[in-house]
């Protein structure tokens, strides 16, 4: 078989004949499209003025296996014509057609959604081949106008005096690609409107977000300022509670003569171990007491933690007796970090004011430090 789309057959310029015939599927349908290449072969070629058995020979040839084999259970005979060959062939590939059937596929032939017209133009001349009408023509417009998908392009032909087929088919096709045209230039222009008005709405709501955002901010602002108010109030109020409290607890415990009389008892500043011994002895079994020396002791701070200190050591010991110690005991002096006065220096500071609750305590010991190791200049100044 030739595959070139010209070969050189016994002298002749010979064209491509068409592929191989393969018999499953619609039968009816292969057979009439490869019957219709094979014609036009035929006629293209002149294969029909060779001798009626070249012809059989070439027919067989470019049908393939399956035609020789189908054409092996003919069981014609060695003179048969080559027409009589193709009529078997239609008459297995169209053992019986229905009329009816295949009107009623023409008649309910309608156009698909996105089919052109051409495509349903040529979908209806094909369907009409194996109808038999008398006037094939005029039955593809009727059922052309009837089967289309635009109503509007429709009621248009309808109003169409001495329509024929070609003249419908030329309406059709003008209208389908105004329609095609005028979608682009639509689409094109929607595009551009479309852009802008998102280019609008893009910088309007930047500018509401910056709007929100810088409300919201003030907003919370205001709420943090009365937050902050709020607790300073609170703190207040707190330390109030406190003090109160420890009054209270003061009082219940210790009766008030006794309180009186303990602290008239402790002449201040401890200026003999004598002193010094009655308070640590106080402070160590008595929780209360302590805290009614805080509260005390705190109300001779101030605002500077290195003032506040200074005030509370000058007011609670002699110079001259703290000659005798050092922080940790260095130089064989006593050690003053570990009286019970020390840490309730600590606690007086930090029971102060709210900035001292969390000051380090090397802060604290570091005024402490230095105001023991400058009792004796202190001393003999005095």
């Amino acid at each position: 078989m030739a595959d070139n789309l010209k070969t050189e057959v016994m002298g002749v310029t010979a064209f491509k004949p068409p592929p191989e015939i393969n018999f499953s599927g619609n039968l009816s349908e292969v057979w009439k499209r490869w019957k219709q290449r094979y014609d036009l072969y035929v006629l293209a070629t002149s294969t029909n003025t060779l001798p009626n058995e070249q012809q059989i020979a070439i027919l067989l040839n470019i049908m393939g296996d399956q035609g020789i084999e189908l054409y092996n259970t003919f069981n014609l005979s060695a003179t048969v014509n080559v027409n009589e060959v193709i009529e078997q062939f239609e008459k297995y590939c169209n053992p019986h057609k229905n009329i009816v059937y295949e009107r009623f596929k023409f008649f309910n032939a309608k156009q698909k959604p996105g089919q052109t017209i051409e495509e349903y133009i040529i979908e209806l001349q094909t369907l009409s081949t194996s109808c038999e009408f008398m006037e094939k023509n005029n039955m593809c417009r009727d059922r052309l106008i009837v089967g289309l998908l635009d109503i509007g392009l429709q009621e248009r032909l309808l109003k169409e005096s001495n329509l024929t087929l070609e003249k419908a088919a030329e309406f059709c096709r003008t209208a389908e690609a105004s329609r095609q045209q005028a979608n682009t230039i639509q689409g094109q222009s929607s595009q551009t409107r479309t852009n802008a008005v998102e280019k609008v709405d893009a910088v309007k709501a930047k500018e509401e977000f910056q709007d929100e955002m810088f409300r919201s901010i003030d907003k919370l602002n205001d709420t943090l300022q009365g937050m902050h108010e709020t607790f300073n109030i609170l703190g207040k109020k707190f330390d109030v509670l406190i003090t109160d409290q420890n009054l209270s607890e003061c009082n219940s415990v210790i009766p008030n003569e006794n309180v009186g009389e303990n602290i008239e008892t402790i002449e201040w500043p401890i200026c003999t171990d004598d002193q010094l011994e009655i308070i640590e002895t106080k402070l160590e079994s008595d929780t209360t007491y302590e805290k009614l020396m805080v509260t005390e002791f705190r109300d001779l701070a101030e605002k500077n933690v290195i003032v506040s200190v200074r005030r509370i050591m000058k007011h609670m010991f002699c110079d001259k007796f703290l000659e005798k110690y050092s922080f940790v005991g260095f130089k064989n002096k006593r050690s003053f970090s570990n009286l019970r006065c020390c840490r309730l220096i600590f606690d007086s500071i930090k029971a102060s004011d709210k900035r001292f609750q969390n000051i380090q305590n090397i802060k604290i010991e570091k005024v402490i430090r230095r105001w023991l190791v400058e009792a004796p200049l202190r001393a003999k100044k005095n």
